[in-house]
């Protein structure tokens, strides 16, 4: 059993953030152009600046992006099937009255 959630963090060093727990943004920054304020995520820039790095330079990569990006422009079928069209499909028609609890 844990007896306190204290961190000793005496004579540490780090080229950034330190926590001993939960760390918030705060490498966010909110920017003001032609009078509009909106918030910058940096962190979610270094990503997608290192996703477009790894596409130039990995063609294994840039597939797997492609294919990924595929997947996000299906759209959906109109001939969506609710559950009890599913089951009934899949021979499992007997799991429809549990399937309504």
């Amino acid at each position: 059993m844990i007896e306190n959630n204290k961190v000793d963090q005496k004579n540490i060093t780090a080229a950034g953030s330190v926590a001993g727990r939960d760390l918030y943004d705060q490498k966010t920054t909110f920017i003001i152009n032609n009078s509009i304020l909106y918030r910058e995520d940096t962190v979610l820039k270094s990503l997608l600046l290192e996703h477009e790095h790894e596409k130039t330079f990995d063609p294994e990569y840039r597939e797997f992006s492609e294919e990924l990006n595929k997947f996000f422009r299906t759209t959906l079928r109109n001939n969506l099937r609710n559950l009890e069209e599913k089951l009934n499909d899949g021979r499992r028609d007997y799991l429809i009255d549990l399937a309504h609890i």
